[in-house]
């Protein structure tokens, strides 16, 4: 069903869900973000300056920062501020479209990693409390907390597909900058150029655990494809949600402006 205005509200009574759910993703993911970067810390020896095992290609680039180069800290920090903003916005489509095109993201976060990432993680990481508190915390507890909400508040959801699409570029964005955090980090070992990787699967000498080192322009184009394709794996996710929820939308992209157009001057000519 296509609507053109949002004329439904949340109930004043639920503001604080929203908000409070948006707090919790929000404080959860900037405190394991500032206590992960007093880890890197520790694994510098303050005599040789050599880092232990903890340290990989996304520490070494980017220091104690490296927490918000990671996909999941990114859509748990989207899916925070679009609960926020939506709770303090709570007549707008597009923020309500905002906040499903966040809960799209952090549905990426959470099949990559419990379907791809999981089974790599060391058994220690699961042993230790912290590592395992972080870990379901930013890739199962907050992900739920959005699906949650979305269930939940399904009535008032409105999909914008502008606001969508742009959301969608996001994904191509990401994928640009694992590309140039590649070659920006590469190093030299043993005569062999290796670069940068945040995730095995977007190694792009390897992209997608496919060995294409030794055919550099298959990889090209790979990664290429993979760029133009990767807003249209969040675009489905979008709509599946979208259906899955029912909502409904606002048709303000440039074809459906088109199409309103041609409507318009179709009743024109009828009068």
């Amino acid at each position: 069903m296509i609507i053109m205005e949002d004329t439904r509200k949340i109930p004043k009574s639920r503001f604080w869900l929203p908000f409070t759910f948006g707090m919790i993703v929000l404080l959860s993911t900037v405190l394991f973000c500032v206590l992960n970067g007093g880890r890197w810390f520790e694994a510098i020896d303050p005599d040789t300056n050599v880092k232990d095992e903890f340290i990989n290609d996304l520490h070494r680039v980017f220091g104690p920062f490296y927490m918000i180069g990671y996909f999941t800290v990114q859509s748990n920090l989207i899916l925070a501020v679009a609960m926020i903003v939506w709770a303090c916005m709570p007549k707008s489509a597009r923020a309500s479209s905002f906040f499903l095109s966040s809960v799209s993201i952090i549905t990426i976060t959470f099949i990559a990693y419990w379907a791809l990432l999981a089974r790599s993680v060391p058994v220690y990481e699961w042993i230790h409390p912290y590592s395992l508190i972080s870990n379901v915390t930013l890739h199962a507890l907050n992900p739920i907390l959005g699906f949650a909400l979305a269930i939940a508040f399904r009535k008032h959801i409105i999909l914008v597909k502008r606001v969508a699409g742009v959301c969608s570029m996001y994904m191509s964005l990401y994928v640009a900058y694992c590309a140039i955090l590649f070659g920006v980090g590469a190093t030299i070992e043993n005569n062999e150029v290796n670069g940068a990787t945040i995730y095995s699967f977007l190694d792009f000498q390897n992209i997608l655990y496919i060995n294409l080192k030794s055919m550099p322009i298959l990889a090209i184009f790979t990664d290429v494809v993979i760029l133009v394709m990767a807003p249209f794996l969040m675009i489905l996710i979008n709509y599946l949600w979208a259906k899955a929820l029912r909502v409904k939308y606002i048709d303000d992209s440039y074809f459906g402006w088109m199409e309103r157009i041609k409507t318009r001057n179709r009743l024109r000519k009828i009068r």
